[in-house]
Formats: structure tokens, sequence, C-alpha cells
């Protein structure tokens, strides 16, 4: 019978926590962490391998949990709000997106240029909603946090801050007007707390009944995925055929048309997707 480490097993959990927050609660991710340790522990003599065991068991349990909620965790949307230092605005949308997502929406929060730590008064507001805040801590955001996401919103960054911001998901949104906190009196955090709740509640109820995460990737996003696929191709030895070596990308156009090939220059590709007017589709937008 293995043993599996119980600090191990709390990193396990507290990852599948973050991972399923505004989906399944904390003592359901828990439970399942319970239930598939003991089995792996009754049925595996391999400890070495015993956290990856109970992960893939875990996420197994997860899925049938939310399946009885009616819950399809596929279709679960990934939000990332990202602010300046991650200790006011960006903690409040994503409590918020996770409070009012349906299990459907699933919200977290980074700054541009994390501070050491997160005022006391910001978390205090949001638990006098009812809410629950992210987790103690500042994360910067990364390229990692940035692609695993279906939509990016921006809150209050400067051109400066904007241009730091690593190549992300499908879809973003910038709230330029949405001011600092810092400073502000209790008062002043809840009433910035309940304008900021109407823009996000907004969102999500896009989110969840207009398909805002699902469009034309960006040609820049696009671009970085197929460097990140060649890479992989070149990795496990398969060919990939296109001129020179160089992959094509192909974009059908309506009635007909010819397709399109966009040409790679340097070993880099460019090619934008039209619509039928020859307009981009998938550009970025940004909210008022």
């Amino acid at each position: 019978m293995a043993r599996i480490d119980d600090d191990e097993l709390n990193k396990l959990t507290e990852h599948l926590i973050e991972k399923y927050r505004g989906s399944l609660d904390e003592d359901t991710v828990r439970t399942a962490v319970g239930t598939a340790r003991e089995e792996v522990e009754e049925t595996s003599e391999i400890s070495d391998f015993g956290p990856i065991f109970v992960q893939r068991r875990t996420e197994e349990l997860l899925r049938e949990r939310a399946k009885e909620q009616d819950l399809d965790l596929d279709q679960v949307q990934q939000v990332l709000f990202i602010d300046d230092e991650n200790t006011g605005r960006s903690r409040m949308a994503a409590a918020i997106a996770n409070a009012s997502g349906e299990g459907l929406v699933r919200a977290r929060s980074a700054g541009v240029s994390p501070a050491e730590e997160i005022p006391d008064t910001v978390d205090e507001v949001i638990r006098d909603r009812g809410l629950e805040p992210e987790p103690d801590e500042v994360p910067p955001i990364t390229g990692k946090a940035a692609l695993a996401s279906d939509v990016v919103v921006t809150l209050g960054l400067s051109e400066e801050e904007l241009a730091e911001m690593p190549a992300h998901g499908l879809h973003q949104i910038d709230w330029e007007d949405v001011k600092p906190l810092d400073g502000s009196s209790a008062e002043d955090l809840g009433a910035a707390f309940d304008l900021l709740k109407e823009r996000v509640e907004e969102l999500v109820h896009t989110l969840l009944h207009d398909e805002l995460g699902s469009r034309e990737v960006d040609p820049e996003v696009q671009k970085e995925l197929d460097d990140v696929l060649e890479e992989l191709h070149a990795e496990s030895g398969s060919e990939v055929s296109a001129d020179e070596g160089e992959p094509a990308r192909e974009a059908s156009a309506d009635e007909g048309e010819a397709a399109r090939e966009a040409p790679a220059d340097a070993g880099e590709h460019a090619g934008e997707v039209a619509d039928n007017e020859g307009q981009p589709a998938g550009e970025r937008r940004a909210a008022d």
C-alpha cells in the first residue's frame, strides 16, 4: 500500500481549489482529493507517482460532481482581470465575476507590477459584500496565465503598462477609466466596488449569453500559437510541408473565392483572417 506525502497532497489540493474556483466550491474539491487519496493508497504500491494518480482521480470525481450540478466544465470561460498592482480593482472584479458566473465563468486576477501585500481594507470590502476574495497573494501577470484565458480585462492601465503585458487569449477589453484605489477610504472603496460590480456583471452576462470569448484569433496570437506548434513538430521529428519548409496558413473566403496563403517572412508568419468585407475579424475591442 502506497503512502502519499501530506505536503504533496496539500499543494495539489490548493492547486485544484484555485483551478476550479468559481465553478466548484472548496469543500467539494477537498472532499474529492480525500476520496481519491484513499482509493489510490489502497490500490497503488508505487508512492512516487501517488500525487499524479490522486490528481487524475480527483479530476474525474470533480467532473462527476459538476455533471450532477448540470455544469459542463468544458464550457467554463476563463477571465483574467489585470491592474497595475493587483491590490484592489482586479481582486474586486475577480471576486464579483466568480460569484455571478453561475459556475461557468472562472475569474483570476494579476498585476503588471504586483505590490508586496494586499491592503486589508480591500478584502474587507469584498467580504462585507458577501463574497470571497482570492488567496492572500499578489501574482504577477505571466504569459502562461494570459494564454490560458479566454478573455483578458485590463483596469486603468497606462499605455506603458499595456505594452508590458504578454500575448494573451482570444479577446481583450480595456477599462481605461477605472481609477486607482490607492489611499481610498472604506466608504470610497465601497462605492468603487458597487460601480465595478455593475460592469463586471454586465461582462459576465455577455460571456454567458453572447459567447464573447468565441471569436477569430488575433493575428499576433495566432502567430505565437503557430510558432509553438512548429516547435512541437520539430521536437517530435514530424515534418511540416510548405513552401521552403515554412508552414503556410490558408484562410478560405466566402462564395468560393480562392484561398489566400499567408507568406513566411524570415521564418515568421503574417496572416489575417478577413471577414466578408475584407476587414480583419477578431480585432481587439476596448470597452468604454
